[in-house]
């Protein structure tokens, strides 16, 4: 993790706590997991995206971020976003697979002013095949749904 975002963690953290989170917490929320091996509690902000019936937590870097790591498999999260807490079972998407295909395109359709920020070009269209290939490599998605029945229904039938 850049030293940028260690300095301004603490920050933005005590932001989404307070009264005054209005700015950031429709994009920006406070992750809440367990350590899968520790047990030990942990929270970090991290964007969120609604798409569909799921939320979906986008990473525009996996390299020097850990939490993601714990769900390689579906593990219980909590997202803080606003004054609601968002509870359920998430799983990261294996970047070569293609439910991280479809995913991403259809979080970048729903969200096209995430584009820039991933890098890639145009609107509302599909990810060309070197810019999937370079997500593939860069990038990571975690799913959060309701429900563990609920997740596997989701990473069935990926949105269009």
């Amino acid at each position: 993790m850049s030293a940028f975002f260690i300095r301004i963690n603490p920050l933005v953290i005590r932001l989404l706590r307070s009264r005054a989170h209005w700015p950031l917490s429709t994009k920006v929320g406070l992750l809440q997991y367990s350590g899968r091996k520790s047990g030990r509690r942990y929270e970090t902000p991290v964007a969120w995206h609604r798409v569909g019936d799921a939320v979906v937590i986008a990473l525009t870097e996996r390299q020097g971020r850990n939490w993601w790591r714990n769900y390689r498999t579906p593990w219980p999260l909590s997202l803080q976003a606003g004054r609601n807490t968002i509870h359920g079972v998430a799983v990261a998407l294996q970047p070569d697979s293609d439910a991280f295909a479809a995913w991403m395109n259809a979080l970048l359709r729903v969200h096209p002013y995430l584009r820039p920020i991933f890098a890639v070009g145009g609107i509302r269209r599909d990810l060309t095949a070197d810019e999937l290939a370079r997500l593939r490599q860069s990038s990571g998605l975690v799913v959060l749904a309701s429900s563990d029945a609920e997740l596997q229904r989701l990473l069935a039938t990926p949105p269009v």
